[in-house]
């Protein structure tokens, strides 16, 4: 696990060393400077909080609670993972004379800059003692934290305020909208459905009474169409049949 948060820290020679270095480079050859500032900061915060995560799960106080090891589904993975968070970086890497990209043929050459390599492992580096000294050691205190940082300190705090903005959403928009569509249901849906079946119901009340079983009176109703049909022909042929 912790093999696995260094690489994702960025500390050489772990994988995410590579992979990191290689973007922050490319954004900083290609003259993107702000992409690079900021790139070099995402890499502190994510060490920073790689760092926490370490720091408060396993060299925190002892819970009292117990806990114990993930079944094999977990652990197998875990462990192609950490080696390969270890290996991985290696198969690309420009020093070496035959690596992935030329066993692909492709003509992709990382770039090289040790300036930009120090200064990311740099930050890499910053972000986990940060969260040494704040998590771990104690040495700064929440309360200060607030006075040095205000309003960033909130925002962070409150996550970037997305959790509100995702209960507005919720609660405001899509329950909204929710409630329309079970009033259109109710009332327009249900309504027209049940309309439709009161009405059949209704015709079918009535026709019922032309069922009454008497054989004379079906009779009758057919002779009486007959007769009908027969002076209907009539009137449009003129009286000739």
């Amino acid at each position: 696990f912790i093999l696995g948060a260094l690489s994702l820290s960025g500390i050489p020679p772990l994988a995410g060393f590579f992979s990191k270095d290689e973007i922050i480079t490319a954004a900083f050859h290609s003259h993107n400077y702000l992409i690079f500032l900021i790139a070099l900061f995402v890499a502190f915060l994510t060490s920073l909080y790689m760092g926490r995560l370490c720091f408060l799960v396993f060299f925190g106080k002892e819970k009292k609670k117990k806990v114990h090891e993930s079944p094999l589904q977990m652990t197998i993975p875990l462990i192609i993972l950490g080696i390969l968070a270890v290996v991985a970086g290696w198969v690309s890497h420009p020093f070496l004379a035959h690596n992935f990209f030329t066993f692909m043929g492709d003509k992709h050459e990382a770039q090289i800059n040790l300036g930009i390599m120090v200064l990311s492992c740099s930050f890499a580096l910053l972000g986990i003692y940060f969260s040494w000294v704040v998590y771990l050691k104690k040495k700064v205190l929440e309360q200060k934290a607030i006075t040095v940082f205000g309003r960033f300190y909130q925002i962070v705090a409150n996550k970037y305020y997305l959790d509100d903005f995702y209960q507005y959403l919720a609660n405001q928009v899509i329950l909204g909208f929710s409630s329309f569509l079970a009033w259109f249901d109710q009332k327009v849906v249900d309504r027209g459905v049940n309309g439709l079946a009161w009405l059949t119901m209704q015709v079918g009340k009535r026709l019922r009474y032309l069922q009454t079983g008497e054989l004379q009176n079906y009779a009758l109703v057919i002779f009486s169409a007959i007769i009908i049909i027969f002076f209907y022909l009539f009137l449009i042929s003129g009286g000739n049949l």
